[in-house]
């Protein structure tokens, strides 16, 4: 248990903080796009346990029909948790000028000794301020010139980064 919820914290802070481009947006249940979702890619550092977060979760704008999936892949340093699973409840909502996604999972698959077990709930929280570096580069799908912009200048600052540490 003690791990599963190291695992939840861990993914909460990537989710929150670190490099990535991720994004969540909620709908009022109007138009065209009457869905909520979030979607994104997160690696830690290795100063904070190292591992890829990936997390691909849609519901519509009252948390029905949730579906999709996440993974954790060598995640917790030395223990190296990987572990698939499947979105089973979503809840997204404004919160100021932030879209926060809570988002539980259920594991499917262990690809790790150290994984929680197969069928174990796996909870995390995806908060998008809409600015890359504030823990998302989009605020949503409506604006695709946005998000190539944001992934742009994420990618740029990588190579900055990169380059400064050579």
């Amino acid at each position: 248990m003690k791990r599963l919820a190291m695992a939840a914290s861990i993914t909460a802070m990537a989710a929150a903080a670190f490099a990535g481009v991720a994004g969540a947006s909620h709908s009022e249940g109007k138009g065209p796009m009457s869905q909520d979702f979030a979607v994104g890619t997160v690696k830690l550092s290795e100063a904070f346990g190292g591992g890829t977060f990936h997390f691909d979760a849609h519901s519509g704008p009252n948390g029905e029909n949730p579906r999709g999936h996440y993974y954790a892949r060598d995640a917790l340093g030395p223990l190296e948790v990987s572990f698939r699973a499947r979105v089973e409840c979503m809840r997204t909502f404004r919160d100021g000028d932030a879209t926060v996604s809570i988002i539980g999972t259920r594991v499917t698959r262990r690809e790790s000794d150290t994984a929680p077990p197969e069928g174990s709930a796996v909870l995390f929280r995806v908060v998008d301020r809409g600015e890359p570096g504030a823990g998302a580069a989009a605020r949503s799908a409506r604006e695709p010139s946005r998000l190539r912009r944001a992934v742009a200048e994420e990618a740029e600052g990588q190579d900055r980064a990169a380059g400064a540490r050579r």
